[in-house]
């Protein structure tokens, strides 16, 4: 009795409390195609440092990314902005844009996104740092990383 009650034990343990899980489930999800699982795995990292520069109303940000395998990306681009008013005021906002599909070359790719402040009237443009980018590699992500600017 106590041999079977330990395998029930050990069974609930390693696969999460659930029976369903212990007849041999897949632990990666369904809907994650091999492809993108193992740019998950794979560690996708910055390649050198990923720069942001605003230019007017526009901030661009440019990097490269390695360790994303070989299916296409989108790069998803976050970042807060401020609109500051002639009375010196700044209400926040949060703006974002994407850019792709990127075909991965040996696992790499080189990305230039750009977020427009889209300020009303005569405020002035302010964007905040970090930026973040999100890199989706068939609906699924795979890299988040914070530019510094």
């Amino acid at each position: 009795m106590r041999k079977f009650n330990f395998c029930i034990l050990m069974c609930a343990l390693t696969c999460g409390l659930s029976a369903a899980g212990c007849v041999g489930e897949e632990t990666i999800d369904e809907e994650l195609d091999e492809e993108a699982a193992l740019a998950a795995k794979s560690g996708a990292h910055f390649v050198g440092d990923p720069t942001c520069v605003q230019s007017g109303d526009v901030l661009t940000c440019s990097g490269s990314v390695a360790g994303l395998g070989n299916q296409p990306v989108t790069v998803d681009l976050d970042v807060t902005r401020i609109c500051r008013n002639r009375g010196g005021n700044d209400p926040p906002g949060q703006v974002s844009d994407s850019s792709g599909p990127y075909p991965p070359n040996n696992g790499r790719i080189d990305f230039t996104v750009s977020v427009d402040a889209d300020c009303p009237g005569k405020m002035t443009p302010i964007f905040t740092s970090p930026a973040t980018i999100t890199i989706l590699q068939n609906g699924t992500e795979v890299f988040t990383g914070q530019i510094f600017f």
